[in-house]
């Protein structure tokens, strides 16, 4: 276990210092954040801790301190916190958002080199038809046409990707490797 907790110390402190330095003075930050792992590595030592993400488990250990910390001095200070700050997707999100970018990118090498140029260049560099004609030597209506067929392509190679991954029953590479890891430990 301390091997696996200190994987998750350094994957999650920064998100546990920046969560109690929104929360505390900046002097007792570094302290609430390290009693947030010690208190969450005893919870789990003793059996408990948390049943899904780590990271939310965390943060309301720090949050939790936090108040105790204030009600110490007497005061509760509340400081709003912007949760797109301190809101970091879980590994799983992570694996999923992964996978999701392989099928994009098979999707998109599976449609011919002509088709894959324009989607480039229309949609990621953002540049109009007339620039795109300019570049390839055709006229803008035929790049607005090729466009049109590349994305209507990518639409069903990607309908392909997704229907091939539902059919694969197999843990995704990322839970394999986490499975393995488990095993070992």
């Amino acid at each position: 276990m301390p091997e696996e907790f200190a994987d998750l110390y350094a994957a999650h402190l920064s998100a546990a210092r920046r969560t109690a330095r929104a929360l505390v003075p900046e002097h007792a930050a570094e302290d609430v954040a390290a009693e947030a792992f010690a208190r969450v590595l005893a919870v789990t030592r003793a059996g408990g801790g948390p049943a899904g993400e780590f990271r939310p488990y965390l943060l309301a250990a720090v949050r939790n301190l936090a108040r105790d910390y204030h009600a110490r001095r007497g005061r509760l200070a509340l400081v709003p916190v912007d949760p797109r700050a301190v809101a970091v997707p879980g590994a799983g999100e992570l694996a999923v958002r992964a996978e999701e970018m392989a099928m994009v990118r098979r999707a998109l090498e599976s449609l011919p080199r002509r088709w894959q140029a324009v989607l480039w260049q229309a949609e990621v560099e953002g540049l109009p038809p007339a620039r795109i004609a300019a570049l390839s030597g055709m006229t803008p209506n035929g790049v607005a046409q090729l466009a049109l067929r590349a994305r209507a392509g990518l639409a069903r190679a990607w309908e392909r990707e997704r229907g091939s991954q539902e059919r694969d029953t197999a843990p995704a590479p990322a839970l394999r490797l986490l499975a393995r890891r488990k095993i070992s430990s």
